[in-house]
């Protein structure tokens, strides 16, 4: 996907005419229509005004088509990683526990069974 088509798409997204949408990013709507037509390259004029207009956009999906399409995706992705994280590690201390109270088990026997020895 061209990064016009995905601009399109954003617009679409935010349920703005073109017109609207350019009034937002203070972009001369005649330059955005020329550029999601492909009568003009998209420029980096227009790339920044739109990220400084919509401050959540991904600049790296909006540029390179890469990424979540917004910053609160890239959030909510490490939040949710971080929660596996955290349940993760909390298996592993349960697992952990276990094991050192088996260890703790068998250390009492292992005395028992050499005193029987002597």
């Amino acid at each position: 996907m061209e990064i016009r088509e995905r601009i399109s798409d954003f617009i679409i997204a935010q349920g703005l005419s073109v017109r609207a949408f350019a009034n937002v990013c203070g972009i001369h709507q005649a330059t955005l229509d020329k550029q999601l037509k492909g009568l003009r390259d998209v420029s980096l004029d227009t790339v920044m005004k739109i990220a400084s207009a919509y401050p959540n956009v991904s600049a790296e999906w909006l540029l390179r088509g890469e990424g979540p399409t917004s910053r609160t995706d890239i959030t909510n992705q490490s939040d949710e990683r971080l929660n596996k994280l955290i349940a993760t590690i909390g298996e592993m201390q349960s697992i952990i526990e276990e094991k050192m109270q088996a260890i703790t088990a068998l250390q009492a026997e292992n005395e028992k069974l050499k005193k029987q020895i002597k």
